[in-house]
């Protein structure tokens, strides 16, 4: 990630994890403002999805497949939710 923000500092990047962390979260802004955290939401909890928000840090979830699953991390800040379901 660090070799291509060098080659072009305009492209958004996302940083794959399991579980969002303070280091990642770091790792993450210390490559650039543009690089987001691309979370496993079954990994994540209320306070994990809340310290990415809290960091300043732009972070979408996956897989999120429930309508009160989406509401949950909507309601908390996060607008960008991956999900294997168009619709039901």
């Amino acid at each position: 990630m660090r070799e291509i923000h060098k080659l072009n500092d305009k492209i958004e990047l996302w940083y794959l994890v399991g579980r969002v962390t303070e280091e990642n979260i770091a790792e993450a802004k210390s490559i650039s403002d543009k690089v987001w955290l691309s979370a496993h939401f079954d990994q994540n909890d209320k306070r994990t999805i809340q310290l990415a928000l809290d960091r300043g840090i732009d972070v979408s979830y996956w897989t999120v497949n429930t309508i009160e699953d989406a509401k949950m991390v909507y309601d908390l800040g996060v607008r960008y939710i991956e999900t294997d379901i168009l619709a039901k």
